[in-house]
């Protein structure tokens, strides 16, 4: 129920924000505001194709972050399942 109320206050937050800015943002951008709407999308298409191509989970990342800092990654998640099952085959007795 917290996280419910904490989204209502937030949105509610942001569109006086929103009212109390859109006035003056209005008035400075006079004839100039679909040019600006246009190059901050641009801006965040290149951002958000940049991220998809070169990101964390892309195929080819541009760095990797050591093991003990990605502890929820499935590849260290995979490689965890994995020591444990051939842990636990270590462990066994074997068969007389």
């Amino acid at each position: 129920m917290p996280d419910n109320i904490s989204i209502v206050l937030t949105s509610i937050a942001f569109m006086l924000l929103l009212v109390y800015l859109a006035p003056n943002v209005i008035a400075i951008n006079r004839g100039r505001m679909m040019q600006n709407i246009s190059l901050w999308l641009l801006v965040f298409v290149v951002l958000g194709l940049i991220y998809k191509n070169f990101g964390p989970e892309s195929p080819n990342p541009m760095f990797t972050m050591p093991e003990g800092m990605r502890p929820f990654s499935t590849d260290f998640m995979s490689k965890k399942k994995e020591k444990e099952s051939s842990d636990k085959e270590a462990t066994k007795p074997a068969p007389k």
